[in-house]
Formats: C-alpha cells, structure tokens, sequence
C-alpha cells in the first residue's frame, strides 16, 4: 500500500488538476453536452484526461470540495460569458 507522500508525488500538480477540471467543463460546454456539465461528470472526466484513479477527487479530503468548487466557478463563467455572446449579437 502506497503512502500519502508517495500518492502525491505520483497525481499532477494542484494547477494541472485544475486546469483538468475547468477544460471537462469548458469541453462538454463546447460540444453541447450541457448534461455533462456536472460536479461528478467533470470529476470523472478530468480523472480520465490525466489518467488519475477513478473518484480521486471525490474521495480525497483536499480536493472533494476544491474541485466542485472548481468546477461550479467554471460553469458560471462560462455560462455569463454565453449569455454575453448572445445579447452582444442580439
């Protein structure tokens, strides 16, 4: 069984993990899939990407609260900037 330290040797730095989960985000946006912009489906879909253990940021105390405010912060954004797009073209 590995320990804590060598788990975090092992997963990406706190700015690839982030970036991970607002690409999820920024991807299902892009692509329509409006039924994936989800805490869990952007979850799985950054621990997918990186190549992470599968409900790594759910399970780990850190990052549960972290990446769904991540990723709550990212639909936001991405939602207001939509919203922008389309007044400036009405």
């Amino acid at each position: 069984m590995s320990s804590d330290s060598e788990d975090a040797e092992q997963r990406p730095t706190d700015s690839v993990l982030e970036q991970a989960l607002r690409d999820a985000v920024y991807s299902a946006y892009k692509a329509g899939n409006l039924e994936e912009l989800t805490v869990n489906k952007a979850r799985s879909v950054a621990e997918k990407q990186l190549k992470i253990q599968d409900g790594f940021f759910k399970h780990d105390s850190t990052w549960k609260e972290k990446s769904k405010q991540i990723i709550s912060n990212t639909v936001v954004s991405v939602s207001a900037y939509a919203v922008r797009h389309v007044n400036s073209r009405a």
